[in-house]
């Protein structure tokens, strides 16, 4: 991780608070969605359904087809990312139920589940809801014409945790909001279902957060997220995943003969690092093993030019190569 020249400047007081979507809760149940005790029941509808089947078909049902005379009134259309807040008024147990659009059928995919999914759960948190359950949008339709439900897991996961990501490091006045949304639930009958929608889960939330915090780094000033602050990012997340790390300070690799890459750092007072990972994941094969190679630069000013500068702040993000790593 080297860092390019850049002009010297005031340090800024670093601030500790984290970005808020860390907490976010998820987990799966095998229940009948009219049943679950949530503030808010998130269902769908795709674009041109007059008559709602499935899932919303029963919700519909249970409220005495309100969503069935909205559709008609023209206030639910089903468009991509659409949301509709329906009060139950005490006819089924959850408070409300959020009518969450998916586009049309024929375009529906993977993708389209991870945005709807952020999409809801920023609308609710809008609302100052703190927590909901939703069904699994496109797995009610069953696996053979349907989604998988792992990777509608996944997506839900993703969608969720990356749709209330907020990078808040520096703000010093918080937002007006009074509720953080901390949880949701995945509801799905079929219990051989669920159980493959919550290992979709698991992952979708591991490689979200994981997403976090290569946002976290990219997002600070180049002041701040310097190459020994990547180290130190690099330590603290080999400590909790039980990672080996390995970091160069500049008289090993110089012995090294890796004047290229000091090179890059001779203008600057911010010394270099090289920072190795080493997770053995299979160590009875090591032919397995992968080499992921991400750049750090955490200020690039140029090659043998300056760049102009038009565009310059935006070169504190030339080491999201080795954030993401």
């Amino acid at each position: 991780m080297t860092t390019k020249p850049k002009p010297r400047r005031a340090k800024a007081k670093r601030s500790t608070r984290p970005a808020k979507t860390k907490g976010l809760e998820i987990d799966v149940q095998s229940a009948d969605i009219i049943g679950i005790d949530t503030p808010a029941l998130v269902v769908n509808l795709f674009r041109g359904v007059k008559k709602p089947g499935g899932a919303t078909g029963a919700v519909d049902k249970a409220l005495g087809g309100v969503i069935t005379q909205l559709i008609k009134e023209g206030e639910i259309k089903g468009t991509t990312g659409e949301t509709t807040l329906i009060h139950t008024f005490g006819k089924i147990k959850p408070s409300r139920v959020l009518v969450a659009g998916l586009g049309p059928k024929d375009k529906f995919d993977i993708q389209v589940v991870r945005r709807v999914s952020a999409e809801v759960v920023r609308f609710l948190r809008r609302k100052g809801i703190s927590s909901a359950a939703t069904i699994a949008h496109g797995v009610p339709m069953g696996i053979e014409d349907g989604l998988d439900p792992q990777l509608c897991g996944q997506a839900i996961a993703e969608g969720a945790h990356l749709g209330l990501y907020k990078f808040g490091t520096y703000l010093t006045n918080k937002e007006d909001s009074t509720t953080e949304f901390g949880k949701l639930t995945v509801v799905e009958l079929d219990k051989t279902r669920a159980k493959a929608i919550e290992a979709g889960v698991k992952l979708g939330s591991t490689v979200a957060r994981a997403s976090i915090i290569a946002r976290d780094m990219v997002n600070e000033p180049a002041n701040h997220m310097t190459p020994s602050r990547m180290a130190e990012a690099a330590q603290k997340v080999a400590k909790e995943q039980g990672f080996k790390i390995e970091i160069l300070e500049n008289a090993e690799m110089k012995k090294m003969g890796m004047g290229a890459f000091m090179g890059v750092a001779q203008g600057t007072d911010e010394p270099a690092k090289l920072i190795v990972l080493r997770y053995d994941g299979d160590p009875a094969n090591p032919e397995n093993n992968l080499g992921l190679i991400g750049k750090g630069i955490t200020f690039d000013t140029g090659g043998i030019s300056l760049k102009p500068p038009g565009g310059m702040e935006a070169m504190k993000g030339d080491m999201a190569g080795g954030a993401s790593v």
